[in-house]
């Protein structure tokens, strides 16, 4: 019984932590039109929330027909570099989130790098960062679909947001998809 209670108490303080969230990144959302600074509040209560240490969001342009990080989080880049890195649907991790529209958690990714910045495209020429230090800490990471849906019509997506490097724990949980699923 003392199991079950404090199985139940964990829940509920997740479950509000989730409703608070939503009511602060609407708060803070209000008056914000700019779809960089939208980005960017969202990225920054989610990272506080569920306790990451690299985050990204990235946005798809209809016009270059690649992702492009918009917003990010511990990630040790330029402004300039982050800028710069495109992602084609379909390939890599956030490619496939984004093509299918279906979350991926990754569990044991074996200190691999993040597929998105193995290569950053400067022209005609690509810089690798194999070289850089830009290896997970923790064996999992999570990328889930931004999906736009108004009114319930079609569903389009329309980025992906990706987190690694969880601060409490070498795995993601339900809880944390759930939480960003609502907040994407």
């Amino acid at each position: 019984a003392e199991y079950e209670l404090e199985n139940l108490t964990e829940e509920l303080v997740e479950k509000y932590n989730e409703v608070n969230l939503i009511y602060e990144i609407s708060e803070a959302l209000g008056a914000v039109l700019n779809p960089k600074t939208v980005c960017e509040i969202i990225l920054k209560k989610a990272v506080g929330v569920i306790g990451v240490e690299k985050a990204s969001i990235m946005l798809y342009d209809d016009k270059s027909k690649h992702l492009h990080i918009i917003a990010a989080y511990g990630i040790d880049l330029s402004e300039e570099d982050l800028r710069r890195i495109n992602v084609v649907p379909g390939e890599g991790v956030s490619g496939k989130v984004f093509a299918t529209g279906e979350h991926v958690i990754v569990e044991d990714s074996e200190n691999t790098m993040f597929p998105e910045l193995s290569h950053i495209d400067r022209g005609d020429k690509k810089k690798s960062f194999s070289s850089m230090p830009m290896r997970y800490k923790r064996k999992s990471f999570l990328s889930v679909p931004m999906i736009f849906s108004p009114m319930n019509l079609e569903k389009r997506v329309m980025g992906v947001i990706n987190m690694t490097d969880k601060k409490t724990s070498d795995m993601f949980t339900s809880g944390d998809l759930r939480l960003l699923s609502s907040i994407a």
